[in-house]
């Protein structure tokens, strides 16, 4: 029996796959196919922040879970484990022989990958009848998209292998850890669940740690609990790329880091405020010292719009069209004068460079006056900004993101505001 993939394209036998399941599954008959690596090949490196063409849904209770499963998927299962990035598929496959009884999803954003993901998935269903069932992948982008297919504290373990590096220091946002991000995988973890990260670079390995560790809703397990964890093996050599680092001498750095639970709210009653808009608004005066989180928020976004800028205020578009204006009329009367002194109007021509001059420096003034009209407020907006990012958020931490919870108050986000 020959599978296709969407392409049509010829595979090999599933012998020579790599994954070898467990004793206790049926033996691999000679006809079940795989579909062949080389015919998904896709460049590693994929901008996250490109507007890919993803469907996604709006919230998790969207998610319409026995479609993507594609077998029986009951009303109280859930979806337990996500795999970011998870590539070819070697740890989903693994997670699948180690926990059975549990569902693991992949999130995948590039293409061809996330299409042999799936046919492999199909045929190792069709070699294994009852077995491999509980797992998925999807094509998604995980730094826009995690909440809308997880609710809060619906995840025990997330894992991010051998995520691209990004070395370049401009390309730092890109990764797929930060603090932004951490709070988002805080919110989708629940207390006690697991975040486990592995990479072949020592520079990445420390930027997680950095960071993961320093936020207030993770901590790093010490070696003796990394030690006890069955899945910290796994993280060395399931996954295509950790093999690669294998084979060329590289060594593996895991890191994982455990959720834990929310602290205390300004009453001293952990988890009391589900509602994430109703915490917003509570105790202004006490919380916030007397200022609204909408305000504080504003604050806060504007002190980052200025670093963004390099410390400028971002002009309108009115601004812009009439500073260029002015800019391109003072060289064109600049010209004018030039032509008028060629043809002896000395009179005319120091009048157009008069007037010409005395454009480009007022535009020069005007850009001037109106980059420089934050700089008396930035100070303010500061202090405002350092409150915000220390008023401690259920669940969520200061993320820049401002999910908002559904008003069916089931602790599912409804949508993101960017």
């Amino acid at each position: 029996m020959l599978l296709r993939t969407s392409n049509s394209i010829f595979v090999r036998s599933i012998s020579d796959c790599r994954l070898e399941p467990s004793s206790s599954m049926a033996s691999i008959s000679e006809e079940q196919q795989l579909p062949q690596k080389r015919y998904f090949r896709q460049r590693a490196h994929c901008n996250p922040h490109s507007r890919h063409s993803l469907d996604s849904p709006s919230r998790p209770a969207d998610v319409d879970w026995p479609g993507i499963f594609a077998s029986d998927f009951k009303e109280g299962d859930d979806v337990e484990f996500a795999d970011v990035g998870c590539g070819y598929g070697g740890m989903l496959f693994a997670l699948a022989e180690l926990h059975p009884d549990r569902r693991a999803l992949g999130m995948e954003i590039r293409i061809k990958v996330c299409d042999y993901v799936q046919e492999k998935i199909r045929a190792m269903r069709a070699a294994h009848p009852g077995c491999y069932g509980n797992i998925a992948c999807v094509r998604s982008n995980a730094m826009k998209q995690l909440v809308n297919y997880f609710r809060k504290g619906q995840l025990s373990k997330l894992l991010f292998l051998y995520p691209d590096p990004h070395f370049k220091r401009a390309k730092h946002k890109w990764r797929i850890i930060s603090p932004a991000l951490l709070a988002e995988y805080a919110y989708v973890l629940r207390p006690g669940g697991r975040l486990y990260t592995a990479t072949d670079v020592p520079e990445l390995h420390d930027w997680i740690v950095q960071h993961a560790a320093c936020h207030p809703l993770f901590r790093q397990l010490s070696p003796d609990e990394l030690a006890s964890d069955p899945l910290t093996p796994r993280l060395v050599d399931t996954t295509e790329e950790g093999r690669k680092a294998q084979r060329e001498g590289c060594s593996c750095l895991p890191a994982v880091f455990e959720r834990v639970p929310d602290p205390a709210d300004t009453t001293g009653q952990t988890g009391a405020v589900q509602n994430m808009s109703d915490w917003a608004t509570s105790k202004p005066g006490s919380a916030y010292g007397g200022t609204d989180r909408d305000q504080l928020h504003s604050s806060a976004s504007s002190v980052a719009r200025s670093g963004r800028s390099g410390g400028r205020r971002l002009l309108s578009a009115r601004e812009l069209l009439l500073i260029w204006t002015l800019f391109v009329l003072g060289f064109v009367l600049i010209l004018s004068a030039a032509v008028a002194y060629s043809a002896r109007f000395a009179g005319a021509g120091t009048a157009c460079l008069l007037c010409g001059i005395a454009s480009i420096v007022g535009a020069f003034v005007w850009q001037c006056r109106a980059s420089g009209a934050q700089l008396a407020d930035l100070g303010k907006a500061a202090a405002a900004a350092s409150t915000y990012s220390q008023v401690p958020a259920p669940g969520v931490g200061a993320s820049p993101y401002n999910i908002q919870d559904d008003a069916a108050g089931d602790g599912a986000p409804a949508a993101l505001h960017f």
